[in-house]
Parts: C-alpha cells; sequence; structure tokens
C-alpha cells in the first residue's frame, strides 16, 4: 500500500473516532434527557408524559374538585358567621386523602376581611360539607364568601375506600337554654374500624329554610357499631321560636 493511501486510511480511521467520541459526549453530556414534562412518548411512558416512570396517565386526566355552590353565611348570636360550603368530587375513581381549603371573607367594597383555612379529605364521587366560623369578621359586615380549594392527595378508590356510615333516625332535637341539642347515634354498616366521624346537623325553620349548620367530632367507630353523638348549637328566642325540631338534617362524614 502507497503511503498516500496509507495517510487516507489513518484519516479516516482517526475521523472516525474523533466523530464517535463527539457523538458519545453528545448523548452523556449534552442530549436533553427523558423526562415526563418534555412534551414526548419516551422513556417507557405509556402516553405522553404519563404513565411508565412518570405520574399514572389516569391521575393526569382527573377533574377538578368543584365547590358544589357559593358558601352561605348565618349570622350568630356573637355576631359572628357560621359559614357552610359544600364540595364536591366528581371522579369515580379517585378520592382526595387530604386537601387544602380556605374560605376568603370579604366585605360590599370586596375587600378581604378574613382568611379561614382547613384541611379535610374526600372521598370517590362524594359531596362533603364544611364548615366554619369566623374569629375576626362580624356577619352584618360580610358581603360574599369565596371557597378555594387545592393540593389533593390523590388516591385510587382501592387505597382510599369510603366507609359506609349511617345516622340513626331516632335522633332529636331540643332547645335547652341559650342552646339547641341535636343528638343520635351514628352506624358504622362496615368492617373496618373509622377514626374520626364528623357529624354534620342543619337546623331547619317552619317554612324548610335552613336557619343554621353545626358540626361535632366523633372518635373510634369500631367495624358494626353504634356511637352516640351530640351537636350543639348556639340559639337566640328568634331562632328557638322558628326552629322546627323535626325537619333538622343530619349527616355523617368519615375523616
Amino acid at each position: 500500500m502507497s503511503r498516500t493511501a496509507k495517510k487516507i486510511l489513518y484519516g479516516l480511521v482517526w475521523n472516525g473516532l474523533a466523530l464517535l467520541v463527539l457523538v458519545l459526549v453528545y448523548l452523556v453530556w449534552f442530549r436533553p434527557s427523558v423526562s415526563c414534562t418534555d412534551g414526548a412518548r419516551n422513556g417507557g411512558e405509556e402516553a405522553v408524559d404519563c404513565g411508565g416512570p412518570c405520574v399514572s396517565c389516569e391521575l393526569t386526566n382527573l377533574e377538578l374538585l368543584n365547590v358544589f355552590e357559593e358558601p352561605r353565611v348565618f349570622p350568630l348570636a356573637s355576631g359572628r358567621a357560621a359559614i357552610w360550603g359544600q364540595v364536591s368530587n366528581p371522579n369515580i375513581q379517585f378520592g382526595a386523602d387530604s386537601f387544602s381549603y380556605e374560605f376568603v371573607v370579604r366585605d360590599r367594597t370586596g375587600a378581604v376581611l378574613e382568611r379561614i383555612p382547613g384541611v379535610s379529605r374526600i372521598y370517590p364521587f362524594e359531596t362533603r360539607s364544611l364548615i366554619a366560623v369566623s374569629s375576626e369578621a362580624l356577619a352584618r359586615d360580610v358581603a360574599e364568601v369565596e371557597l378555594v380549594t387545592s393540593d389533593p392527595a390523590w388516591r385510587s378508590a382501592r387505597e382510599l375506600p369510603r366507609p359506609s356510615l349511617q345516622v340513626l333516625s331516632d335522633f332529636t332535637t331540643t332547645v335547652a337554654g341559650q342552646s339547641i341539642r341535636v343528638s343520635g347515634s351514628v352506624r358504622n354498616q362496615g368492617g373496618e374500624h373509622v377514626q374520626k366521624v364528623r357529624i354534620i346537623a342543619v337546623l331547619v325553620d317552619r317554612t324548610g329554610t335552613d336557619l343554621l349548620p353545626g358540626q361535632t367530632v366523633v372518635s373510634d367507630l369500631g367495624g358494626f357499631r353504634d356511637l352516640p353523638f351530640v351537636v350543639q348549637l348556639p340559639a337566640d328566642a328568634v331562632t328557638a321560636l322558628r326552629l322546627d325540631p323535626e325537619a333538622t338534617r343530619v349527616v355523617a362524614q368519615a375523616e
């Protein structure tokens, strides 16, 4: 082989090696890494940016929690406001083991009077009541309340089974001085222990209008067991006069 041919051959070999090194450097250091936010289906994903090593595709298609209706405000004898809002979960196969919420209380000018934060849980396809009492805002100054939800920790229905709770129908509503007591029992119709149960009671007047919501929490409800509860609500003379004890509504929510 001539000297010229050898030079050409060596040049091709060295150029090939140099190109290989450059390709390796690019692949290791400069090529964009596969990620769950690159807008492409790669890295074992089941669809674009979901499944496989990324978040479940089911989670990416979940609907947001909905505020069922604008929160309602009920004046208390103390001058403060009881606030009742409802959040619905439209997802049948997923619930939120926890989510954050906030009641934003505003006056007639739109200025924020108070923010009341909280944390709750919501099961698949559940509508959940949230009740708060203002510590700063007076009911007479409240023009509107906004309920905002955030940070749901989604779990599948299998991971977050909804307990089967029943408020027994023999509960009673009685006026005792400056308070109204709603007393009864809640039954766990399943075999799983429920750590906390929130009891929501809504007083109703003789025209069918809601007067006042209230709540209490009972703990350690064993499987196939009953547990007594008492919801105590403040009452003035007007509330006691308008109250229809037979129309009270009571629901139980597993916490």
